[in-house]
């Protein structure tokens, strides 16, 4: 018996023919977040990398496919949001560059939402969202408009989640 595994002939298991293993990670199923009407609806992209998080929010900044778009999803986030993504055990640190989020005051609680709902929604993602500009909290509208300065989660938007 040796120490090293030993690649058997394939005339000891026939019909199968070795093949070289996978490279690379494989994508994971998480939900991102867009919005039909004012109401958030999941839609499910495959991630991978060793940043799920961050993942998960470039995927939602880059918006709806076409396909989804003509299935009625929009976003209400910039095109050009460009957000550096940073976790903790409790709370993932979206940064933003100033004027990043100046959205019609209509959409800035579905636009907030959609990054919270998607930053969340990894296996073991934090379950709090800071948004930050440089060093200091931006403060964010929650359900009834009001601003918040301080990390928030799903709760904090009941008004926009999915049904």
């Amino acid at each position: 018996m040796t120490e090293e595994p030993e690649l058997l002939p394939s005339s000891v298991v026939p019909g199968w023919t070795p093949s070289a293993p996978p490279t690379g990670d494989p994508a994971r199923p998480s939900p991102v977040y867009f919005a039909r009407n004012d109401r958030l609806v999941a839609v499910e992209r495959g991630l991978s990398g060793n940043a799920p998080v961050a993942n998960a929010v470039a995927a939602v900044v880059s918006g709806p496919t076409d396909r989804e778009t003509q299935a009625g999803l929009r976003t209400a986030l910039p095109a050009d949001l460009s957000p550096e993504v940073t976790t903790s055990d409790d709370t993932t640190v979206i940064s933003l560059r100033p004027g990043a989020l100046d959205v019609p005051a209509g959409e800035q609680v579905v636009a907030v939402a959609q990054l919270v709902w998607t930053a969340t929604a990894p296996p073991g993602a934090a379950p709090r969202v800071e948004l930050r500009v440089g060093e200091k909290t931006l403060p964010v509208p929650v359900d009834g408009g009001r601003l918040e300065n301080r990390p928030v989660t799903r709760a904090d938007y009941r008004s926009v989640a999915p049904r």
